[in-house]
């Protein structure tokens, strides 16, 4: 069984006590499940499963990568009042078409080039490269099936026909 570590989140007090987390939104077909990564924490992938540790603690959640449509990491300051603010999040992104047979277009709402790297469900770095806004990945030479792809902190599952 092959594990790929996909996040490591810090967490960072400053002088007015704010708390510096990445919170990670899982979209799945019932709707958007919200979770704050603290210090240790970590998603990976187990079997046909993306597992999440918030705190890396093994108190681990498991979602069926089957179940899991996208997923969004936004780095975010909590105040001790209890406010959050976004510092930075993903690129709003979409594949297209999906599924495909050969090749999927990108569009995000953000200029420039950005590493990608496109997994197995069992977790393995299958193809990486360079992509931007409108460019096109080639997926001809991989399998029949579903894959996770990254693009600069967002996850989208593609169906690979």
């Amino acid at each position: 069984m092959k594990t790929v570590m996909m996040l490591l989140a810090g967490m960072v007090a400053s002088p007015l006590m704010a708390i510096t987390f990445t919170r990670v939104s899982v979209e799945q077909p019932e709707g958007i499940t919200h979770y704050r990564m603290y210090d240790e924490g970590k998603i990976y992938f187990s079997g046909n499963s993306m597992v999440i540790d918030t705190v890396g603690n093994g108190k681990v959640e498991s979602i069926a990568l089957s179940q899991v449509d996208k997923m969004l990491f936004e780095t975010v300051d909590l105040s001790a009042s209890g406010v959050e603010r976004v510092i930075s999040m993903s690129p709003k992104l979409s594949l297209f078409p999906n599924p495909t047979s050969d090749v999927v277009t990108v569009e995000m709402d953000r200029d420039g080039s950005y590493p990608y790297r496109i997994y197995s469900m069992d977790g393995e770095c299958l193809m990486k490269g360079v992509t931007s806004n409108g460019a096109v990945i080639d997926l001809s030479l991989l399998a029949k099936g579903v894959y996770m792809i990254e693009l600069n902190g967002t996850y989208l599952k593609i169906c690979k026909l």
